[in-house]
């Protein structure tokens, strides 16, 4: 969407009245979905690893893949890089514990 569509349509979200909050809803539910998406990328330890566990389909991932940075503006990879550290981190200490005897 071009910049003069988007002008448009944010101008008729503010001029109807209740569509404020259809919308927020609306994106609310999206960014839900996103999250949920990068918190299972991180945790299955990236693009390969997320595929290999068949949780979702190969061309799911890769159409949330390409949703996640068209509306965050920002790689799945490379979003809250602190985060992503201490999943690593976590998903380390519980593959070391797994492998205690």
């Amino acid at each position: 969407m071009n910049k003069k569509s988007k002008a448009f349509w944010a101008g008729v979200g503010r001029a109807v009245p209740g569509l404020e909050l259809v919308a927020g809803e609306v994106a609310g539910q999206t960014v839900e979905h996103l999250l949920g998406f990068w918190v299972l990328w991180h945790t299955a330890g990236g693009l390969e690893q997320l595929i290999a566990l068949k949780v979702i389909g190969r061309s799911s991932v890769y159409r949330q893949r390409s949703e996640f940075h068209r509306i965050m503006h920002v790689e799945v990879e490379s979003f809250w890089p602190e985060a992503v550290a201490f999943m690593a981190a976590e998903r380390a200490r519980a593959s070391s514990l797994a492998a205690a005897p």
